[in-house]
């Protein structure tokens, strides 16, 4: 990608990677360390050679899904409730 200064990468973390809900520290924290990880990523590159400025980065964060990790959390927001 820097060679031919081109180039996309993503990750996929979860709204884990944004806020974390009491109840599973282990999981919240890998999601912050992909977020953390792609953010340094991102800050390297484009401190280290600012002449490439076309590799892009992205980092997709799906919503909470249903699965047993997720089903004690009583999850409340300003406008809805996830339960």
């Amino acid at each position: 990608m820097l060679k031919n200064n081109r180039g996309h990468i993503a990750a996929t973390c979860s709204m884990g990677g944004i806020m974390a809900v009491r109840g599973n520290s282990p999981y919240y924290s890998s999601k912050f360390a992909v977020r953390a990880a792609m953010i340094a990523l991102k800050d390297e590159i484009r401190l280290s050679h600012p002449d490439k400025n076309n590799i892009h980065f992205s980092i997709v964060y799906p919503w909470f899904v249903h699965t047993p990790l997720i089903d004690n959390l009583d999850l409340q927001f300003r406008y809805f409730k996830v339960n």
